[in-house]
This record gives C-alpha cells, sequence and structure tokens, in this order.
C-alpha cells in the first residue's frame, strides 16, 4: 500500500507550469473507464457497506478542456442508481517513485461531484478527491499505469469523500477505487490482494469472492 499512503500525504502538492499546460492537451477519459466494474472496491457509510460502481462513459468537455462529463450506476444492496456529474482536474504531477524512473509516469489529481438521479430510490450526491497513476505512452497518449499490478497493493483511480443524501443532512463516508479502497480501516485484510473482513460480511461482503465469476454472465448496470 505504499504507492497510495504517498499519494495521500502529497495532495496538496503545486503542479509544476509545464504540467498545467499537459492537462488541457492531454485526454484522460479512458482512465477512468480502463478497468471491469468487478474491479472496482467501494465502501459508503462508517460501517464500511459496500457500494459498487460502474462508469458507463467517461467524455472530456471540449469547452472545459480540464473537465470530464461522467456517467454511471452505483448498487448498495440491491439498490441500482444512475448519477451523472463532472470530474476536474486540478493538478498533474511527475510520479517519482523508482520503479517508474524514466517511463513518463504522472499523478492526476482532480475533484469529482456526481449526482444520482432524484427520481429514484435512496439518493444523493457524491463529493470528494480523485488520485489516479497514468503513463504517456510513445505516441503522447494518456494510458491507465498498471505496471505494478503484479505487485501486493496495485491501486488506482482512488475516489475519496462523501455522499449526501438529497433533502436530509446525512452525509456518509463514500471511498472507492480500482483494486483496492482508501481509508478502508479494518475492512481490507488482504496482503497481496483485496480481501473483505469477515466482520462485515452481513454489510454486503459475503458473497464477494463468488461475485467476480457471477458478474461475467450478471452485468447489474444494465
Amino acid at each position: 500500500m505504499k504507492h497510495l499512503l504517498i499519494t495521500l500525504l502529497g495532495l496538496l502538492l503545486i503542479a509544476p507550469a509545464s504540467f498545467a499546460q499537459k492537462i488541457e492537451e492531454l485526454d484522460f477519459s479512458s482512465v477512468w473507464t480502463s478497468v471491469n466494474s468487478d474491479q472496482i472496491v467501494g465502501i459508503i457509510g462508517d460501517d464500511y457497506r459496500r457500494i459498487q460502481v460502474h462508469f458507463i462513459s467517461v467524455i472530456k468537455d471540449v469547452d472545459h478542456p480540464r473537465e470530464y462529463f461522467v456517467h454511471g450506476k452505483t448498487m448498495v444492496h440491491n439498490n441500482v442508481c444512475d448519477f451523472q456529474g463532472k470530474i476536474i482536474i486540478n493538478e498533474l504531477v511527475p510520479d517519482m517513485i523508482p520503479e517508474f524512473e524514466g517511463r513518463n509516469a504522472f499523478i492526476v489529481k482532480a475533484s469529482y461531484r456526481f449526482f444520482e438521479d432524484p427520481a429514484q430510490f435512496h439518493v444523493g450526491l457524491f463529493d470528494g478527491l480523485l488520485v489516479s497513476y497514468v503513463m504517456l505512452d510513445k505516441k503522447g497518449k494518456v494510458q491507465y499505469n498498471d505496471i505494478l499490478m503484479a505487485a501486493d497493493g496495485f491501486n488506482n483511480n482512488l475516489f475519496i469523500g462523501t455522499w449526501s443524501e438529497y433533502n436530509t443532512s446525512t452525509s456518509k463516508k463514500c471511498n472507492w477505487g480500482d483494486y483496492r479502497i482508501p481509508q478502508s480501516g479494518d475492512l481490507d485484510i488482504g496482503a497481496g490482494e483485496f480481501s473483505p473482513n469477515p466482520k462485515y460480511d452481513r454489510k454486503g461482503w459475503v458473497n464477494y469472492n463468488s461475485d467476480a465469476s457471477v458478474k461475467k454472465d450478471r452485468n447489474w448496470w444494465e
């Protein structure tokens, strides 16, 4: 989890001016749709209830090149909700860990705000910060950084924020990420890969290990 910890502690780093220009020239949209939804794991609330997230589309705003239109769905228990909103890129900084030396690797730091469909049941607003790891290929195109996928604790696309129910004062911690969940307390007891603590089975995790194979035939977001 070293890379995750370094990133979370460095959220306030200031990007050099040269990278500010790169943000607007590059298209990061594919980074957030690069993994299957069964590889995105998340929590909502202090009791670490499971939330599942699926990104249907992410499209760069041509008029505001730091902003991306997002459409997706979430599922908590059996409640599926549509959401729409934006990801706004704030900073792009070099990823300086030794394994990426000379590889044109970067950390994307962004904010997000997603609105669930108010016509649906138990809906609200997702709001927070996002950290993604990317690389530029030989043609200068943005790629999802999966070089360390075989390493223990690999993670990417870390969403750290809250979910606030419409028309109430209810606000809950809501975090998710690719392969690992940021700030997940004692939920994750896995070493090499994410593994939920059995004490939270009743919070939606009891069938987690079998879900990966089930989801190949059951796309809950359709």
